[in-house]
């Protein structure tokens, strides 16, 4: 019986500590502003993404305070620790929603960070500004994982080689307050 409940207890903190062991593991919505239809829809396109163009997407959204730290190292972090992106050098992108001091960041990473511009982040930032403050943050990432994919087809397919470029060891990010 002992066994049983220590068990259950040790279940109960990895459930807790991860949100959900339903969720796909490119979302991570410990803030829960995701409904389970949204986070299939996200999953979806997400998936897309990746064999539209190879590169990787995830999602953090939180409501607790994670220390002194910005937003953008936070990200770079848990992008990194979680073993994201498709290629040897991680290339992808994540959105990170921290709730507590309300504000959203688009970090990238690998060859994603030197084939997009810190101009082309703030641009589908504001596009994605209406969405937010309305709080549909499905829809507004949704336009997130399209920007993506049509700038990739666009502009950067052609570039997106090994022979061609070099990811740079910096990433690029946008920080943007919530509405």
């Amino acid at each position: 019986m002992k066994k049983h409940f220590l068990t259950a207890l040790v279940a109960a903190l990895l459930l807790f500590a991860t949100g959900s062991l339903a969720e796909p593991n490119h979302i991570y919505d410990n803030a829960q502003l995701f409904s389970k239809e949204d986070i299939v829809a996200i999953d979806t396109a997400i998936t897309k993404l990746q064999k539209d163009t190879h590169l990787d997407f995830a999602i953090l959204t939180t409501d607790d305070y994670l220390g002194d730290d910005n937003g953008i190292a936070i990200g770079q972090r848990f992008y990194t620790s979680q073993g994201y992106g498709l290629d040897e050098y991680k290339s992808g992108l994540l959105f990170y929603i921290d709730m507590s001091q309300k504000k959203q960041y688009i970090v990238t990473m690998g060859y994603l960070d030197t084939l997009v511009s810190d101009d082309m982040l703030s641009s589908v930032m504001d596009g994605m500004t209406p969405y937010l403050a309305d709080e549909n943050y499905k829809d507004g990432i949704l336009q997130l994982i399209q920007f993506i994919t049509d700038t990739y087809h666009t502009y950067l397919a052609s570039a997106f080689s090994p022979e061609t470029a070099t990811p740079e060891t910096t990433t690029s990010a946008t920080a943007t307050p919530a509405p």
